[in-house]
């Protein structure tokens, strides 16, 4: 970049040099010279990282600059045209003319600094805005600093005549920056033939609207070209970083010494295609110290420049040093002065000038080498350019190497082999051209997110880091909210995100990281918040109420995003401890949705009432739990068939006893098979429970004699084995239908009874085994039986009157006995 200065050095007091031969002196000499200007004030100079760096306090001579340009005023809107210099990158005058009352023509003008910072402090002359003393459309503003803290401000030319309107103010502390500029508040006054002294126009921005260009920096709002003129939009300030005749350039750079072996750091500046200023100091002969400066051109060419005056090209230093801040000034008249400062460290100081150079105008400017020793560091003009806090390696984008070689090492620039290198870039923007590295190992991506949440990896960037921040917005959201901001490389944990407060649901979260040139890049997650209950519950199987026996299979979806685990358990119904289910699987970590969820073997407990319960946990702690109300029963139902009993003959209506019972007793059926019938044709059926009492009445009426089986089936309620099958106990009874006999053996006797409860008990004796008997008391209450193997059958009915009592008994074969009995 090259900074525009028009006006004149203060030299004084410079005192005669030494010539000497530029080769490489075994024993250096050094000639007794006087200090040259070693009682100028010192100057306060860091070199901060990052952009738009300079150097505090300028240059250690005070200048004098001009700027000039055509204003014009456009519209009624407020408006204003400002013309800045003495910028040194910390603070500049910043010199304006202000539409200000709707008028359409400029009214008012403002002594002001930075970037429209009303005055400075201790001015003199009047106050810092004021109205003009007559208004105009537009005119041609120059604006001067006489180097002693002077401003003056000029109108001529004011609408196209020869009217003059001056302004001054006092007061300023100078700055020394060689920076000038325009400014501009909303896009409207235009700004139109920016040049320096003497009418000199640097730029007339005829080219099409757009962006200024290669030659300005915008380091404040707006700034562009319209119709062929300069605008500032936002309070847009732009710095001219061009070429210009008569322009003043500085170059400087941190140097130091590095080892005994000849070398030397060159700053090159006024360059144009051809030729270009060549200014050098160098350690010769060994010492490990600077002692010898010198004014070439070209590559080291060690002859000067023709005309050349203020002493000999090449001279020994006043005193030797190690390290110090190098500046090269050209002030575009052929002057050229080397200012040597913080020499070791310290606050000593060496100048030295010559004269005679033909200024070439060039706009090059950069840096030599000689050997890869010296070191480079801090390079610029009136600002810091290149700190090349970057990698070891090549010199970067923003420079040319037209002559040996030059790299970065060790955070600094090396020449090599009488280097050459080029400033292609713009000098106040930065150098970092990459953005900054940021990682995010943690957390992963569809990862949950419960109270605290890490966020690891890392960020830096080696070029300068400027900080980072985190930041989060819901997936169905656009704007960010930041929840943590650090201004340091890290690896590792980086924040700790809290998100107590932050509804469920799936959210991006990125961390964003910047270096010192403003450039920045991200790492983004996409995690999901979860503060609700374990969502994803269901018991299909058992149902509410179910009746279970053997292994019960437990169906259903434990599911949620943060899923962790979930238990299947069981409590008797009067309530307990909950128990696994399946004691070698007290917790299940895997997802399932719709399928099988656990088994239970029932058989290790008594049948009764049980509660069974399914509890879901995810990753933050949170749970849900579906209860239901089961009933075990692993007991098979009763089935018995107590008359008639196996083996006998029956005819006629017969009347079958016994019991079909169970606890969740489902259902019975009553049936027979035999003679005609293929299967099990149904003689009664019920879902109710039948203790020892009449299951159903047989009508063998029309069946063909034959050898028959009765069958009584049992079924309950219960899901044996997860089948859907039940328990069920059959109980079987063969006999014959038909005439099987007189069924009488002649020896028939028949006893009756009655004891004091009045129940009358009526004994056939002597029968025939499997004949049918009917029993019946006072001729109305019947009852059948069988006579079993002993001979026998008996009946009986409780409850009589007191009295006599009747009983008969019909034998199979007709016969009737009779008996007369009397209960108390």
């Amino acid at each position: 970049m090259r900074l525009a200065f028009v006006g004149t050095c203060l030299w004084a007091g410079l005192s005669a040099v030494t010539a000497a031969q530029d080769i490489d002196l075994t024993d250096p000499v050094y000639e007794d010279i006087a200090p040259i200007l070693n009682d100028l004030p010192q100057e306060d100079w860091t070199a901060p990282g990052g952009a738009d760096q300079h150097w505090e306090g300028g240059s250690v001579l005070s200048f004098a600059q001009t700027v000039q340009a055509d204003v014009r005023s456009n519209g009624a809107a407020l408006q204003f045209a400002a013309l800045t210099l003495d910028d040194d990158g910390a603070d500049n005058l910043f010199i304006k003319v202000q539409q200000q009352d709707s008028s359409g023509k400029f009214s008012h003008v403002g002594f002001y600094h930075g970037n429209g910072a009303g005055g400075w402090p201790n001015m003199t002359g009047g106050a810092a805005f004021v109205a003009l003393s007559a208004q105009f459309t537009f005119a041609k503003m120059t604006v001067t600093h006489n180097g002693a803290g002077t401003v003056t401000l000029t109108f001529s030319e004011i609408d196209g005549g020869n009217g003059v309107q001056v302004y001054a103010r006092g007061g300023w502390v100078n700055r020394n920056g060689l920076g000038m500029g325009y400014g501009g508040f909303a896009g409207h006054s235009s700004i139109d033939n920016w040049g320096n002294a003497g009418g000199q126009v640097c730029d007339n921005f005829e080219r099409p609207n757009g962006g200024l260009g290669g030659n300005w920096v915008t380091v404040n709002g707006t700034t562009s070209i319209v119709d062929k003129t300069a605008r500032g939009t936002n309070t847009g300030r732009a710095r001219f970083a061009g070429a210009c005749a008569g322009q003043s350039t500085t170059i400087e750079a941190d140097v130091r010494v590095n080892g005994t072996g000849l070398q030397y750091a060159a700053m090159l500046l006024d360059g144009d295609n051809n030729n270009n200023l060549f200014v050098k100091v160098q350690q010769q002969g060994g010492g490990g110290k600077f002692n010898y400066i010198g004014f070439y051109q070209g590559n080291n060419d060690t002859d000067g420049w023709g005309g050349m005056t203020g002493g000999v090209p090449f001279q020994l230093l006043n005193q030797p040093f190690n390290s110090a801040h190098m500046a090269v000034i050209h002030n575009g008249f052929g002057d050229v002065t080397i200012v040597f400062s913080k020499i070791d460290g310290g606050p000593g100081q060496q100048i030295y000038s010559r004269g005679g150079w033909a200024p070439l105008d060039g706009d090059r400017i950069g840096f030599g080498g000689f050997a890869g020793l010296t070191i480079i560091d801090n390079w610029g003009s009136s600002f810091v350019c290149d700190d090349f806090n970057r990698r070891n390696g090549p010199l970067g984008a923003n420079w040319n190497t037209t002559d040996g070689s030059a790299s970065i090492v060790s955070l600094a620039a090396r020449g090599d082999n009488l280097s050459r290198s080029w400033f292609i870039g713009n000098c106040g923007a930065c150098n970092d051209d990459t953005p900054p590295l940021v990682s995010m190992t943690a957390p992963a991506p569809e990862s949950c997110a419960c109270n605290v949440v890490p966020i690891n990896g890392s960020v830096s960037d080696p070029e300068g880091y400027g900080g980072d921040v985190l930041e989060y917005r819901r997936t169905d959201q656009n704007n960010w909210t930041q929840a943590g901001s650090n201004n340091n490389e890290r690896n590792g944990l980086l924040y700790n995100w809290n998100t107590a407060g932050l509804p469920t649901g799936l959210y991006f979260v990125r961390v964003v990281a910047e270096n010192t040139c403003g450039l920045s890049s991200s790492a983004v997650s996409i995690v999901y918040v979860d503060h609700d209950s374990f969502s994803g519950l269901e018991m299909r199987a058992p149902g509410e109420g179910q009746i279970l026996a053997g292994t019960a299979c437990f169906d259903g979806t434990a599911w949620d995003r943060c899923f962790d685990e979930y238990q299947v358990e069981y409590q008797p119904g009067g309530g307990g401890q909950f128990n696994p289910v399946d004691p070698n699987n007290p917790v299940y970590n895997t997802t399932v949705i719709n399928d099988p969820l656990a088994q239970w073997n029932t058989g290790t407990v008594g049948d009764g009432n049980y509660r069974v319960r399914l509890t879901g946990l995810d990753i933050c702690g949170n749970t849900g739990a579906i209860q239901k109300n089961v009933v075990v029963d692993n007991t098979a139902p009763v089935s018995v068939i107590s008359a008639p009993q196996e083996c006998v003959c029956l005819t006629g209506q017969v009347t079958v006893t016994g019991t079909a019972d169970d606890a969740n007793l489902a259902a019975w059926s009553l049936q027979y098979t035999g003679g005609d019938a293929h299967g099990w044709v149904t003689i009664a059926s019920g879902n109710a429970p039948v203790i020892n009492d009449t299951l159903g009445v047989w009508n063998t009426d029309g069946l063909r004699p034959c050898a028959y089986t009765l069958r009584l089936i049992v079924t309950d309620k219960a899901n044996v084995n997860c089948t859907g099958n039940t328990h069920r106990t059959d109980d079987y009874v063969s006999l014959n239908v038909g005439d099987c006999g007189s069924g009488c053996t002649g020896n028939e006797t028949l006893t009756a009874k009655c004891k004091n409860s009045r129940k009358i008990t009526a004994t056939v004796k002597k029968g025939s085994p499997g004949a049918v008997v009917t029993f019946e008391v006072d001729g109305g209450q019947t009852k059948q039986e069988t006579i079993n193997n002993k001979g026998k059958a008996k009946a009986s009915w409780p409850g009589n009157a007191p009295g006599q009592h009747g009983v008969s008994a019909e034998l199979a074969c007709g016969d009737v006995l009779n008996k007369n009995v009397t209960c108390p």
